[in-house]
């Protein structure tokens, strides 16, 4: 039998069943039911009131997999690889964690950057046009919660040989209909490594080899998790955020709301 974890208005819930495509229920506090609609990869919660057997609010698709430790690098529950080539790739120079940081750590990034987005209204166009429905900023100061969150990513993406890491944390607000294009990051204004949190809601990250076509990985990015670049991946894969009209994981429709990144980056080698 697998766990599986949800998140239903910021409350976890977990969802037993021995195999994927079924119903399966669960009692909330006693006076609500869950119920997940599964199917091989995605899942549709709903909350059915009581005593009113027939009233369901239907929520977005969320991707699912089976319960890990945060610690551990997940990058085959959560990736989807074209080839043995690229799975190679991605196992010695990509990582993933879910659950990096928790809904309360999550909440307390939010409020200070929410600070900042508050009133910005939402640009179309990106100075080098990768980048469709955005608000950006970087910070360098952080309050005193937040700055243990940001070291906490510094330790677990760079490593001592790494260079030095740059200051500033860029925050990416992207909107709904918001998506970034394929694109490398600019060796000049960054190094070999690039870590992001994901905060709000789930995405695809896609990655394709820029001259091998045919080598590429779709990431399912959830909320709270950390992903990271580096060396091969950072340099010889594009990345992008796949928009609402072309966002799937394993065939299976990924919707994306409102996304917020947090990213820190090393300085250019």
């Amino acid at each position: 039998m697998t766990i599986y974890k949800c998140f239903w208005r910021s409350q976890k819930h977990l969802f037993t069943c021995q195999f994927l495509g079924q119903r399966r229920t669960c009692v909330a506090g006693g006076r609500s039911r869950l119920t997940a609609v599964t199917t091989a990869t995605t899942f549709t919660l709903r909350r059915e009131p009581r005593p009113s057997p027939s009233s369901f609010i239907p929520v977005r698709f969320f991707a699912i997999s089976p319960t890990v430790p945060s610690t551990v690098n997940i990058t085959n529950e959560c990736t989807e690889f074209s080839c043995k080539d690229a799975r190679d790739i991605f196992e010695q120079d990509f990582k993933l964690y879910n659950e990096f940081i928790s809904e309360i750590e999550s909440e307390t990034l939010m409020k200070e950057v929410q600070k900042y987005f508050k009133g910005l209204r939402y640009e179309v166009d990106h100075w080098d046009d990768a980048i469709h429905g955005y608000r950006e900023t970087e910070k360098s100061n952080w309050n005193e919660d937040n700055s243990k969150i940001i070291q906490r990513v510094r330790e677990t993406a760079f490593t001592k040989s790494a260079s030095s890491q740059l200051n500033l944390v860029h925050v990416l607000d992207l909107a709904e209909d918001g998506y970034i294009k394929p694109h490398v990051d600019s060796i000049k204004f960054c190094g070999n490594v690039i870590a992001g949190i994901s905060l709000l809601s789930p995405s695809v990250m896609r990655l394709v080899h820029v001259e091998q076509k045919n080598i590429w990985a779709n990431v399912l990015l959830k909320p709270c998790s950390l992903y990271v670049l580096q060396n091969r991946v950072r340099y010889e894969f594009t990345h992008e955020i796949l928009s609402n009209e072309t966002s799937s994981y394993l065939g299976n429709k990924v919707q994306k709301s409102r996304r917020i990144s947090v990213i820190c980056r090393n300085t250019a080698e």
